[in-house]
C-alpha cells in the first residue's frame, strides 16, 4: 500500500471517528409555483414499485438505494417521476408531514407540510426547467389534498443544488447540523429553524441520535 492510499485511508476513518455537515433548510409556498413549468414538453406522473428499476439512470442508483426506495414506497412516501417521450429524465421524492434529518430519523412537521428529497436530473436534461416543473406538479396535485408547503434540504458543500433552489424563489429557513462521533451520529436543529420548519416535534431528544446504516 503506497502513502497515497494509507493517507486516504486515514482520512476515511477520521471522517468516521469525527466530522460535522451542515444542511440548509428551504421552504416554499406551494400556491408559488403554480405556473412554474419545465421548458421540454415531459409529464409528471406518480411511480410504484414497478417503476424502482428505472431509476438507475442514475449512476449512485445501487442497491442499497433499491432496497431504500422500496422501504419508502412502503412507509408511503410518493415518487415522482418526469418522462420525456418513453424516456425517464427526473424523480424525486416526497415525504408527507415528515422530514428525515438524515439517518432515517425523522421529523414532524406541520400536517400541512411536505418534504421533498432525493432529487435527480439525467444530465442531458439539466437547466431544462424541469426542477420548477416539479415544484408546480407537485402543488397542482397536493394542494387539493390540503399540503400547502413544502421543505427541503440541501448539503452546503452542494453549490450546484443551493444554487438550483435559490434560483427558483424558495427560502432559506434554517440549518441542520449533522455530528459524527465515534461511529454515533448526533442532529442538532436550532428552536428557531423547528419554528420555521413548523415541526411539532423531533422523535426523541433536540440533539436527537442514530446509528449509522450500514
Amino acid at each position: 500500500m503506497n502513502l497515497v492510499a494509507i493517507a486516504r485511508r486515514m482520512l476515511r476513518l477520521a471522517a468516521a471517528i469525527l466530522s460535522v455537515r451542515r444542511k440548509i433548510v428551504f421552504s416554499v409556498d406551494l400556491t408559488q409555483v403554480r405556473g412554474l413549468a419545465a421548458k421540454i414538453p415531459v409529464e409528471y406522473s406518480f411511480g410504484n414499485a414497478d417503476d424502482l428499476p428505472r431509476l438507475r439512470i442514475d449512476p449512485t442508483f445501487d442497491q442499497a438505494a433499491l432496497a431504500f426506495a422500496r422501504e419508502r414506497l412502503e412507509a408511503g412516501d410518493r415518487l415522482v417521476l418526469a418522462e420525456l417521450g418513453d424516456e425517464l429524465v427526473y424523480y424525486s421524492w416526497l415525504m408527507l408531514g415528515r422530514m428525515d434529518l438524515g439517518m432515517r430519523r425523522h421529523y414532524s412537521l406541520g400536517r400541512d407540510t411536505v418534504y421533498s428529497y432525493r432529487v435527480f436530473t439525467a444530465e442531458a436534461q439539466r437547466r431544462r426547467g424541469l426542477f420548477g416543473g416539479y415544484y408546480a406538479y407537485v402543488a397542482e396535485t397536493l394542494l387539493p389534498m390540503g399540503y400547502v408547503r413544502a421543505v427541503t434540504w440541501v448539503e452546503v458543500r452542494n453549490r450546484a443544488s443551493i444554487h438550483a433552489h435559490d434560483a427558483l424563489g424558495l427560502s432559506r429557513i434554517g440549518s441542520i447540523w449533522q455530528f459524527r462521533l465515534l461511529f454515533r451520529v448526533f442532529h442538532f436543529v436550532s428552536s428557531g429553524t423547528r419554528r420555521s420548519m413548523d415541526g411539532k416535534h423531533m422523535h426523541g431528544s433536540r440533539l436527537a441520535t442514530a446509528r449509522p446504516q450500514a
